[in-house]
């Protein structure tokens, strides 16, 4: 039987380690004993419980290495250097992604075979070879038992909590006993994305400066007057 295994944050680590029969070493070994010490208990399904009849999604994840891993164990020593990005459009991913697709089909079928309620929303090959799937919470232990799947993962909603960081640095009391508050002073972020809408960036009594807003439409408010996406 299967165990409900590991949160799905460490997914990309930890499923890389699962060494499936004559498979190769899929991820250095530091890489693997930092996943495992970060290891988290599973969610309470205690509600799921009282109500049977209520859905619960999961991450299941197959045999197979994923195409990163997979990728990687082919790479010669010595041939490649170890920061060498991943091509998705080659001709060994675009082989090696046929296979998962089909093998990732079978598995869908036997899984339906015994269990006609469950419903895949997501699919994953590159860093995990497996799929989201949403089935009656009764049905789970005939999912973990299936011989189709490798690994069953709670799946985890994350939900934004408000920071108080001004207040823990001060900010709100050293503008109240100077009156300082920023005025004349720009500040530039370089980061992974700026979320305007967020309540520390609320525009609320401020307007644009002579010249902005700068950057990408839709992106700019009079708080933060320039934006512009890097991606690609």
């Amino acid at each position: 039987m299967r165990r409900l295994a590991l949160p799905l944050s460490l997914l990309a680590a930890v499923v890389l380690t699962g060494a499936a029969s004559g498979s190769v070493d899929r991820t250095p070994r530091d890489v693997v004993e930092q996943a495992l010490r970060k290891v988290k208990p599973a969610p309470d399904y205690a509600s799921a419980v009282r109500n049977p009849q209520s859905r619960v999604r999961v991450v299941v994840t197959l045999d197979d290495p994923p195409l990163a891993a997979a990728t990687f164990a082919r790479r010669l020593p010595g041939l490649s250097g170890p920061n060498r990005k991943l091509n998705l459009t080659s001709a060994f991913s675009r082989s090696y992604l046929g296979t998962l697709e089909a093998a990732q089909a079978r598995a869908l079928s036997s899984i339906r075979e015994e269990i006609p309620e469950a419903r895949v929303s997501r699919r994953y090959q590159v860093l995990v070879n497996g799929f989201a799937l949403s089935l009656p919470y009764e049905r789970l232990p005939a999912l973990l038992g299936s011989e189709a799947v490798d690994r069953v993962y709670p799946s985890y909603t994350y939900r934004m909590s408000l920071n108080r960081g001004p207040s823990v640095v001060g900010a709100t009391a050293f503008a109240g006993l100077t009156g300082t508050r920023g005025d004349g002073v720009k500040v530039a972020v370089v980061d992974d994305g700026v979320d305007h809408e967020h309540p520390f960036l609320d525009p609320t009594g401020f307007s644009y400066p002579a010249g902005f807003p700068k950057g990408t439409s839709g992106s700019t408010t009079p708080k933060v007057i320039v934006a512009r996406g890097f991606a690609g």
